[in-house]
This record gives structure tokens, C-alpha cells and sequence, in this order.
């Protein structure tokens, strides 16, 4: 009985770790597939932390540039940054 829970229990967080690392690739503008695929070669714990130390690629970081310097000449224009922002946050 203590075997079933302890697996269900690392099972549990095995799902958890993957969801974390999909939405730091993501976010970073990194390969998900690749770094699921790793995480499942090796730790998940220890692939969050190679994902947290490389950080974003430099596209990603241009483009994340580029969309809040349009985000600001928005704000400077007195538009409502919020109603945009909702709308790109849910892909309306």
C-alpha cells in the first residue's frame, strides 16, 4: 500500500515539474519538447534550474522589448494599457 502512494506521490510530481519547465521554456522563448525530453533523461528539478540560469533567448527578449516599448508610446497616448494587455494575456 505504502509503495502505490509513494509512486502516485512521484508521479504527482513528476506532471508538476513537467508543467513548470513547459511554461519556462515557453516563456523564454526556448525549444519545450527538448527540454521536456531532458528533463525526463535527468532530473526535472535539475532542468528548472538550467532553464532559470540561461534565462531568455535574445529574440525572445527583443520581441518582449519591442512589445512594451509599444505598449508604452501607448500609455504615453493615454490608451488603456489594461483592456490590451487582457486581450493579448487571454488571446482575445
Amino acid at each position: 500500500m505504502w509503495i502505490i502512494l509513494v509512486l502516485a506521490f512521484a508521479l504527482v510530481l513528476l506532471i508538476v515539474g513537467i508543467n513548470v519547465i513547459v511554461e519556462m521554456a515557453r516563456s523564454r522563448g526556448r525549444s519545450v519538447q527538448g527540454w521536456v525530453l531532458l528533463s525526463l533523461f535527468i532530473s526535472p528539478i535539475f532542468v528548472i534550474f538550467i532553464l532559470f540560469a540561461l534565462g531568455e533567448t535574445n529574440e525572445n527578449r527583443i520581441k518582449r522589448i519591442v512589445e512594451e516599448e509599444k505598449l508604452r508610446e501607448l500609455a504615453r497616448k493615454g490608451e488603456d494599457v489594461s483592456q490590451i494587455l487582457m486581450r493579448q494575456r487571454f488571446n482575445l
